[in-house]
């Protein structure tokens, strides 16, 4: 009997039926091994039909239920595992675009730093050029200024040398007319308008006065003058 057991409960197309074991009424070990042996249930000696009858159903019963549980746990479980697939799927996807998305950020992010790199080295280029023309303005041989609104805006260093300043602050803010010759004020200021409104480059000479001219070399709204008549 034992070893018909281990045979039932270990092949897998019969372990799940239930073995309901007949036994003697005085036999209480039997009673004790049966269950040890995977027996279900037992019934005595002398037993009685209807009672055999109404376990055999009640276990055939039972056994109905845990297959048709089990069959919905497994059921259960193929749908939770392909939810679980396809949700996997998804983080795979996802996944996939963050790092797309990663690697198309590093590109930009590598594009911006040489972009930055090149500004940076054109702004130096730049200052270098600005710093050369401004040192290139500021040691010309020629008095070149800068005005708005008939004042100094700039003056170079052979400027300050034609009016006999020493600081720009004595020019930089003060109307230009005031340092030419009253008869020549019309003259300057009409010539001085005229670049203000047409923003053309032109070249001009003045009326002679003791034996000097002004001329003046006007380009956009600044207005350069090479010789002056003080008064």
């Amino acid at each position: 009997m034992e070893d018909f057991c281990k045979t039932i409960k270990t092949n897998d197309d019969f372990k799940s039926i239930p073995i309901i074991f007949i036994l003697n009424s005085g036999a209480q070990k039997d009673r004790t091994k049966s269950y040890q042996l995977g027996a279900m249930d037992y019934i005595l000696e002398p037993f009685v039909k209807e009672e055999l009858i109404f376990k055999l159903k009640m276990h055939l019963d039972l056994q109905k239920r845990y297959n048709s549980l089990k069959l919905d746990s497994i059921e259960q479980l193929e749908k939770k595992e392909k939810q679980l697939r396809l949700k996997n799927l998804e983080l795979q996807q996802n996944n996939y675009e963050i790092k797309n998305l990663n690697e198309e950020y590093e590109t930009i992010n590598e594009e911006l730093k040489q972009t930055n790199q090149q500004l940076f080295e054109a702004k130096e280029i730049a200052d270098e050029n600005v710093n050369k023309l401004n040192m290139m303005i500021e040691n010309a041989p020629e008095c070149i200024f800068i005005q708005i609104d008939f004042k100094f805006a700039f003056v170079n260093q052979q400027t300050l040398n034609l009016f006999g300043a020493t600081h720009k602050e004595q020019l930089i803010g003060t109307p230009i007319i005031g340092r030419f010759h009253k008869d020549y004020h019309q003259i300057a200021t009409n010539r001085i308008s005229e670049v203000n409104y047409t923003k053309k480059i032109q070249l001009r000479t003045c009326v002679e006065n003791h034996s000097k001219s002004i001329e003046f070399e006007m380009c956009i709204a600044n207005v350069v003058l090479k010789q002056f008549i003080l008064f």
